[in-house]
């Protein structure tokens, strides 16, 4: 009697086991770091002509509430620059700025609001193709006793990523 306890407990053992195992597989549960995407080339190749790139490009700013600066921007030319976005205000601003910048001494002073200016250039490669390249300038405004000011932040590269991965999709 013994036996036939322990032989039916290790069958349901070796069932849950075998069960567990194949759902790790179906839904990816793991226990190590998770797998960072690798980032887009930039400059991109886009399998589209350029006229139709710098219309999407427009749409899509317009529908991220990013306006297009009409003086700098030469649409003709594929060269769109954008007014300074103001993308985060209040306590997150910090930690915010780390995400998608280097900021010279972020711990030290009191960020108030970041904000980016976006240039994208679009270059024809051939009649059926163009070059897209994305450049974001990111800039904290801090705060001090003298007043406020835009300090230049380097970019990480990932707010140029998420803007030519939307793009691609709107392409698509």
């Amino acid at each position: 009697m013994l036996k036939l306890i322990a032989t039916i407990a290790f069958i349901l053992v070796s069932v849950t086991i075998s069960f567990a195992q194949q759902l790790k597989t179906d839904n990816a549960i793991t226990f190590d770091k998770p797998k960072t995407e690798t980032p887009l080339p930039n400059p991109y190749i886009v399998t589209s002509p350029r006229d139709i790139v710098v219309e999407a490009i427009i749409v899509m700013l317009k529908d991220m509430n990013i306006t297009i600066d009409p003086d700098n921007s030469k649409k003709e030319d594929g060269t769109l620059i954008a007014k300074p976005y103001v993308f985060i205000k209040g306590t997150l601003t910090a930690s915010q700025l780390e995400h998608f910048s280097h900021c010279p001494a972020i711990d030290a002073r009191s960020w108030t609001r970041g904000r980016h200016t976006l240039q994208i250039i679009v270059e024809p490669v051939d009649p059926s193709r163009c070059k897209v390249s994305i450049s974001a300038k990111v800039e904290g405004e801090s705060q001090s006793l003298s007043g406020n000011s835009w300090i230049t932040c380097e970019s990480k590269g990932l707010l140029e990523n998420q803007i030519m991965q939307s793009l691609i999709d709107r392409l698509r």
